[in-house]
């Protein structure tokens, strides 16, 4: 009689664990809401951008992503440590960032110079940038001291 009970023990067991083709298909499904979740994000954040640019206000804020991680590490239960829930948050923001704002270079050295012509190629990969058209919008900006280039950072012209 006990080697009936281990065997529908066994077979119970066996039953409710799901197979690797249904554990696969679950993370897929998973996966798909995550990228949608992930692309909504990026379009509130998108509009925020905007909202910000139109009232002149830096579209950066760094407390604001400081607060987002934390808010990360609250909710987190786990398994995941904080640690990489931040790390994918981080990328996340970054991603949203660069949908608000296109990517400007300041580098050392004369127009057309190995840096500046990968920064360009690399928006020109980019699926998410447009051209770039005027000074603000400039993608590459050569600089012949490295001073210069630190003052227009800080008066916000790069």
């Amino acid at each position: 009689m006990a080697s009936r009970k281990t065997k529908a023990t066994r077979k119970k067991a066996t039953k409710r664990k799901p197979g690797l083709t249904t554990l696969r298909k679950r993370i897929d499904t998973i996966d798909h809401e995550l990228v949608s979740l992930m692309n909504q994000r990026a379009d509130v954040a998108r509009d925020i951008g905007h909202l910000k640019s139109a009232s002149g206000e830096l579209t950066y804020d760094p407390s604001r992503e400081e607060l987002v991680l934390d808010r990360v590490a609250a909710a987190n239960e786990g398994p995941l440590a904080d640690d990489s829930l931040k790390s994918i948050f981080r990328e996340l923001i970054s991603g949203s960032r660069a949908i608000e704002q296109h990517l400007r270079v300041a580098h050392l050295g004369p127009p057309w110079t190995l840096i500046q012509r990968h920064h360009q190629i690399l928006v020109q990969l980019s699926p998410s940038r447009g051209p770039h058209q005027g000074a603000k919008n400039q993608a590459a900006w050569p600089f012949k001291a490295i001073r210069n280039g630190f003052q227009k950072v800080s008066q916000n012209v790069i």
